[in-house]
């Protein structure tokens, strides 16, 4: 069960066409870069590739065979001149044979540029593979590297290629047994191969903005968006000037902003701005114009579309986890997803989809849940945009950067306000969930979805065990600051064995989803800012015995979420499921065993302390029998 039913399909599709074997996925942080092969790229060497991190996961066929991974370089623009020293050889499975780097200018019957064979042993992690000579570039061309699985003999052997999540043109070609097929656009992510190059003439500053969605923004106010900041500059970035034109007219402002000097370095800045006074749809030029007070030399705009709405309403961003008990990286998604709901509960609804392994009491069928956009476990999808890591987030390799990414959403502005109420039925068996929607833009197309989550699950059976990598691992080995839970699970920790029992939260237990459907009821497509749309969808409690005696009634939230024509999460509310008593504003007490103590019905009538189940009157207080 490592992909959703859509994605296994596409894949199915595209490697049928290749007649090739069908690519699965693998995910897993990997320690930090290893320098490998005798020499090293010089010092003045800058790194380039689709992915500048120093970690990655992996895809494969799970098959033995002979496979080519590939990426295509860019000639011309920021590398134009220079000179490839090196390839930076991303290593996930140790066992490979037969490994080659090589360059060439094309893929069908590929006339080699440079080749180097790979010796020694390899290392998991980036291993550098330095060229016996030079290679200039003098044009488009592709850099792989060739190699050769005798068996499968662990998941390791069976999804040897590194990969990152994302995608670009040019950033993944992988041959198996035949000729080379462009993955790229099908959500399959990028190669993480790297390469080292000197001499390229470089600009102190080139910096443009980057942002691929659309905004939504409150109408005559001022505005702050996060947008990333994308630099190939060799100087430092500390601040910027930069341009905003809205219907014709143009603002001036400056940021505050730390990249370091390289290529393709990136950070996210505020980007503040006055939106246009009336409710409709407008466009956003933006231009950054210098760089630490010089001139930057790439003027190109970031043009954004947005669209405004009356008033800013409570945001929450919907974070939803890929994880299962037999996953042994998983205990690292358990402590981001704890931090979340722990210091950000205010602005996020987390919650853990638990599909991983049919062994795990807690999994929920693909077919009763949305499709997420994940390529193994843990993964992580924020208002089920592309996946990244549940720990580190894209904040590259810092602890807890997923935190980071919920806070960069924090002033999100809306287009719809969700109010929630969730009422158990009289014998708790299904949860009625209400759900008042107010749209505050004019324009825009919408769904809405339901979701059940239950805190302090846990059990005693050895099904209930998280599975732990990390329990023969130092600290060290990943990195992993002092202060981090996840330090918890490593050796010497009190979590450090290869099985644990932990109390798992913000666990989906239930959704509006049947057969890979959305059973919610649709949304208006004609409305104006004002409008409110609201929907009662009954969700069912679950009914096997182990997940269903580990339920605490009282630990069992609502979710709604709400998502725009593209599949984005606009907003998300969640609310404890409350009793029928509850509802009705009567409070929970256990009548006392003083037996001098009367008990009254709502009637005002003395009655037996062994009277029929419902509402009576002790000591002056409501309670519920």
């Amino acid at each position: 069960m490592i992909k959703n039913l859509l994605l296994s399909a596409l894949l199915l599709i595209c490697c049928a066409s290749a007649g090739a074997q069908q690519i699965t996925f693998s995910s897993t942080k990997t320690p930090a870069t290893v320098h490998k092969n005798i020499k090293k790229a010089p010092a003045n060497a800058l790194k380039w590739g689709y992915t500048l991190d120093d970690n990655f996961s992996a895809l494969g066929t799970n098959a033995a065979g002979t496979f080519g991974v590939a990426i295509k370089v860019p000639g011309t623009g920021e590398l134009k001149g220079g000179k490839v020293v090196s390839v930076n050889l991303p290593v996930y499975y140790t066992g490979m044979k037969n490994v080659s780097v090589w360059g060439a200018k094309s893929l069908e019957k590929p006339i080699k540029v440079f080749e180097k064979a790979v010796t020694g042993d390899l290392e998991v992690g980036y291993n550098e593979i330095t060229l016996d000579e030079p290679y200039e570039i003098d044009g488009d061309f592709f850099v792989g590297y060739t190699f050769t699985i005798t068996s499968v003999t662990d998941s390791k052997a069976g999804h040897p290629i590194g990969k990152v999540d994302g995608d670009a043109p040019g950033s993944l070609y992988i041959n198996q047994n035949g000729s080379f097929v462009d993955y790229t656009g099908g959500g399959y992510g990028m190669s993480a191969l790297q390469i080292f190059v000197t001499g390229v003439q470089q600009d102190d500053y080139n910096a443009v903005f980057r942002l691929n969605k659309g905004i939504f923004t409150v109408a005559g106010s001022e505005n702050v968006v996060p947008v990333e900041l994308l630099s190939n500059g060799k100087q430092d970035i500390s601040n910027i000037e930069y341009s905003v034109e809205i219907n014709g007219k143009t603002e001036t402002k400056t940021a505050d902003i730390a990249i370091p000097g390289g290529f393709r370095k990136s950070g996210k800045v505020n980007v503040a701005f006055t939106s246009p006074a009336a409710i409709e749809p407008y466009n956003i030029k933006l231009t950054i114009d210098k760089v630490n007070g010089q001139e930057n030399t790439n003027k190109t705009p970031l043009y954004i579309y947005g669209d405004n709405v009356t008033r800013k309403a409570p945001y929450k961003a919907l974070v939803e986890e890929y994880t299962g008990t037999n996953c042994g990286w998983c205990p690292r998604g358990w402590v981001g997803m704890e931090a979340i709901k722990n210091q950000l509960s205010d602005i996020s609804v987390p919650i853990a989809v638990h599909q991983y392994n049919t062994t795990d009491p807690m999994l929920i069928d693909e077919k009763l849940y949305a499709a997420l956009p994940v390529e193994g476990a843990p993964s992580a999808v924020i208002n089920r945009d592309s996946g990244i890591d549940p720990y580190y987030g894209t904040y590259d390799d810092v602890d807890f950067g997923i935190l980071q990414d919920v806070k960069d959403l924090a002033s999100t502005v809306s287009p719809v306000d969700i109010n929630v109420k969730a009422i158990y039925n009289e014998d708790q068996t299904k949860v009625e969930t209400t759900a008042e929607v107010e749209f505050l833009s004019n324009s825009g197309t919408y769904s809405v979805e339901y979701v059940l989550t239950a805190d302090a699950l846990k059990g005693t059976s050895s099904a209930w065990r998280q599975r732990n990598y990390y329990y023969n691992h130092l600290t060290s080995d990943y990195d992993i600051d002092l202060t981090s839970e996840l330090v918890d699970f490593c050796i010497g920790g009190k979590y450090g064995k290869e099985f644990v029992f932990i109390t798992f939260n913000d666990v989906a237990i239930a959704s509006s989803y049947e057969n890979y459907l959305n059973t919610a009821t649709e949304m208006p497509i004609d409305f104006v800012a004002g409008d409110k749309f609201t929907d009662t969808f009954t969700l069912k409690m679950p009914t096997k015995a182990a997940l269903k005696s580990a339920i605490q009634k009282d630990q069992v939230y609502a979710n709604v979420m709400v998502f725009d024509e593209n599949g984005y999460c606009v907003n998300a509310a969640r609310v404890r499921v409350l009793t029928q008593e509850e509802a009705a504003g009567i409070r929970n007490h256990t009548a006392t065993s003083d037996h001098t103590s009367a008990i009254y019905n709502l009637a005002g009538q003395r009655i037996n302390a062994n009277s029929v189940r419902g509402i009576y009157i002790q000591n002056g207080k409501k309670f519920v029998k």
